[in-house]
């Protein structure tokens, strides 16, 4: 609406935006605009637009070593693109996403499809025909987002690329392509940008290495954390070339995607104006689709480097890497981590390295590493991070639906990462949901208003009478669950593996027994996950005697099945003194059970209670003619 008030709060955080004095690299402040847009230009200048004057060159035997791209890859890559294609990589791209230097956004064009879909498809086919791009096109504005509260340097603002929307569209079609070969040729242990795998791999690997480290009895051992300064920007497109020539793309897909990264021209957003005109000569940018996925073909640079014995070796490598990529590493946020290591092999690791000694707990992908289990203390800045959102909403005067709409979309997102990494101490879940309450009711992370309603009732479904809101404690679990289906149905991804390898052993997992030297993380995952089995009731039928089962009661389609093990979990069978020997015949539990579900159903519906205390989770061991896909 144009209103008064609307445009109070625009001029508001237009004027927060501003940058009014800089200091540059040099520590020279600026206070007027001129000085301030030149300090910007001069940096980035010199960032991306000089190329490192001698870098080593990539062994091609080291990656051909591993996997490369196959022939039917090959073929692929550089098959014919069609409008569909295009269509579908539009419609990817987010319609709200901010536009580049010529001002359309992607949803303009998805509105306008039919008017200019014809010549939006000429001009992007004409890429792939002759493999040029127009300048214009690939003219990038960067964007200064301050990394803190209190950013005084050039150095402390992150930049992003805002690309063309026509050019994002290029991109994403090679990324489409890119995406479907990288599962085969990247290694395991690299997580990010990788279709079917996440970084909370890593990070649950992460905690099972350091579980040992508080402990004086224990191998001797060491773990390095690196932390790339700049890594995006830093990256040599030579390298680039190297590299994907190397893992052996067809030089057709090499000539489209170098011609997107090195056709690059940049301008720098500042206080509302356009300033320089800087021509890029090295970096990827982010904000354009492709860039994560070269970068991670770059890092598998690295980690086919990764075969040595030792940590000098190993950091013979990594040297190697930096030298061949024009990355450098960020000695003040590197860190080495060892225990029952001697004195004199720990300094000249400091020294050759120029690193740090580490202490647990340490972070790592934003989340807290600890060999000991999660305290309250260790997840503060989850807090911390959530009452500094509300506090920073505090003075919107927002109405009850727009601050239940940022608890939903905002709050309960920022804890979902962790959530689905390991179970969050019930207190800090608890603190979250409080804060989320007062924010609701008065706007404020805490407050004296005592609630309308009770908070069970808020995180009901809309037409059950709630608000949607989920609930965290419950949400937790079931996202930690899928770690169990993955674990007892030998997932291919590396936790798995691990886990398998190095607990299980082949054991089955309803089977297994915590280790006392097990990592916390997994000792509380098979706690907490292996579904309490003393609390619930278990339904066993084998060797196709149970014929169809009708699951629909249950929440889930029909199914037939010819060997099945079935546990279905009730919540609450110690209220009902339930146990799993109560039947002889496995066709009768399961009509009992159902039966008793469908009273008790009935029941709270009388009581005007929307609560059920039975939910069916796992199917295991299934060999059957129709699988049921199960998500959280």
């Amino acid at each position: 609406m144009n209103t008064k008030f609307l445009h109070s709060m625009l001029k508001a955080r237009r004027n927060a935006n501003r940058i009014f004095t800089i200091k540059d690299t040099e520590g020279k402040i600026s206070t007027d605009i001129e000085g301030v847009t030149n300090a910007f230009v001069k940096y980035y200048s010199n960032l991306l637009g000089t190329k490192a004057e001698s870098r080593r060159r990539v062994c091609s035997a080291t990656l051909k070593r591993g996997p490369v791209i196959s022939r039917e890859q090959r073929r692929m890559l550089v098959e014919e693109y069609t409008s569909a294609e295009m269509k579908q990589a539009l419609w990817e791209i987010a319609g709200d996403k901010a536009p580049g230097p010529d001002g359309y956004v992607s949803q303009f064009f998805k509105d306008c499809w039919e008017i200019i879909r014809e010549d939006l498809e000429a001009g992007v086919m004409e890429f792939f025909k002759i493999g040029k791009l127009l300048k214009a096109w690939n003219s990038t504005v960067l964007t200064l987002v301050p990394k803190s509260d209190h950013a005084e340097s050039v150095v402390d603002y992150r930049r992003i690329a805002c690309c063309n929307t026509i050019y994002k569209v290029i991109s994403k079609m090679l990324t489409n392509r890119l995406k479907t070969v990288l599962p085969s040729i990247i290694s395991p242990n690299q997580s990010a940008f990788v279709a079917g795998r996440t970084i909370a791999q890593n990070i649950l690997i992460c905690h099972d290495l350091v579980r040992l480290y508080n402990r004086k009895q224990t191998t001797s051992s060491c773990l390095i954390k690196i932390d790339l300064r700049k890594p995006y920007d830093k990256v040599e497109w030579e390298f680039v070339a190297e590299m994907i020539h190397a893992l052996e793309f067809p030089q057709q897909f090499i000539k489209w995607t170098m011609t997107c990264i090195t056709t690059v021209q940049y301008e720098i957003a500042i206080n509302g104006g356009l300033y320089g005109n800087i021509k890029g000569e090295m970096g990827l940018r982010q904000g354009d689709p492709i860039s994560p996925l070269i970068f991670v073909l770059c890092m598998e640079y690295f980690t086919s480097k990764g075969t040595f014995q030792s940590v000098l070796l190993l950091l013979r490598g990594l040297k190697t890497f930096l030298e061949c990529s024009g990355l450098t590493t960020n000695a003040n946020k590197s860190n080495i981590f060892s225990v029952n290591m001697r004195s004199h092999h720990q300094k000249g690791l400091l020294e050759i390295t120029g690193h740090q000694k580490g202490n647990l707990a340490f972070r790592y992908l934003s989340v807290p590493i600890s060999a000991k289990r999660l305290s309250k203390i260790d997840c503060e800045i989850l807090i911390d991070k959530i009452a500094t959102r509300i506090k920073g909403w505090g003075t919107r005067h927002l109405s009850y639906a727009r601050r239940v709409q940022l608890v939903n979309s905002v709050l309960l997102h920022i804890h979902r990462y962790w959530a689905t990494i390991f179970l969050i101490p019930k207190q800090v879940l608890k603190s979250i949901t409080a804060m989320c309450r007062n924010f609701i009711l008065d706007g404020k992370p805490v407050t004296n208003k005592p609630p309308l309603v009770a908070w069970d009732i808020v995180c009901r479904a809309k037409h059950e009478g709630g608000l949607g809101i989920t609930e965290m404690i419950k949400w937790n679990e079931a996202a930690i669950a899928k770690y169990v289906w993955n674990i007892d149905q030998k997932a291919d991804n590396l936790c798995v593996k691990w886990i398998n390898n190095v607990y299980l052993k082949e054991m089955d997992w309803w089977q297994y027994k915590c280790a006392t030297d097990v990592c916390w993380l997994h000792s509380e995952l098979m706690e907490q996950c292996q579904w309490r089995v003393h609390n619930t009731r278990g339904i066993q039928m084998e060797n196709g005697g149970a014929g169809k089962l009708e699951m629909e009661k249950m929440g889930m389609e029909s199914h037939e099945f010819t060997q099945a093990q079935f546990h279905l979990l009730d919540y609450d069978a110690s209220k009902r003194g339930a146990t799993m020997d109560e039947d002889r015949h496995p066709k009768d539990r399961l009509s009992r059970i159902m039966e008793e579900s469908d009273q008790t159903n009935e029941r709270e519906k009388v009581q005007g209670s929307s609560h059920c205390h039975t939910s069916c989770f796992g199917v295991l061991d299934m060999e059957s003619k129709k699988h049921c896909g199960m998500g959280v």
